[in-house]
């Protein structure tokens, strides 16, 4: 079973030509910008080997657990097998749970999800990218891309990809 990859850009900012006194024609690279990575892996539709692999290709340095009930029983993997990746990668493995059963997709579109603390300092406060996200389902990761699309947007200067492990 392959990982579905979607990756979402924006795109690069355009290079502004500078002229010097002998109206020589050169360019200012800026090279303090980065490319900031989220990804959100939805446990439902997951293969337990392909997000052992995901892991450690897209080695996280914060991994949050989204999921309200928590459970790494997937197939082709086991609890302990994602938890030495996590390791092996370095990878801070924090509980950041949502209750989506009482959430509906108002919630979203207006703002009104009670996201953790935890992921608003991960990502505005500290910024250590890449951050992984675990959710259960594939509608929970669409609801919180278009959340999180929106904060982002409005908080982050730098630009943002965002891939999905499903």
């Amino acid at each position: 079973m392959s990982t579905n990859v979607v990756r979402l850009e924006r795109p690069a900012r355009p290079i502004q030509p500078v002229f010097e006194e002998e109206h020589q024609l050169s360019f200012e690279f800026d090279t303090e910008q980065h490319n900031s990575k989220l990804a959100i892996a939805v446990m439902d539709t997951v293969h337990g080997a392909d997000l052992c692999r995901f892991i450690d290709e897209f080695s996280p340095k914060v991994a949050l657990d989204m999921r309200f009930s928590i459970r790494f029983d997937v197939p082709g993997s086991s609890r302990n097998h994602i938890f030495r990746q996590l390791e092996k990668c370095r990878t801070l493995y924090s509980r950041a749970a949502v209750k989506w059963h009482d959430l509906s997709p108002s919630d979203f579109m207006f703002n009104n999800a009670p996201i953790s603390q935890r992921l608003n300092h991960e990502l505005f406060e500290r910024g250590e990218t890449p951050l992984l996200i675990f959710v259960q389902k594939q509608t929970h990761a669409q609801l919180l891309h278009s959340f999180l699309n929106r904060q982002i947007s409005k908080r982050e200067t730098n630009d943002w990809s965002v891939v999905y492990c499903a």
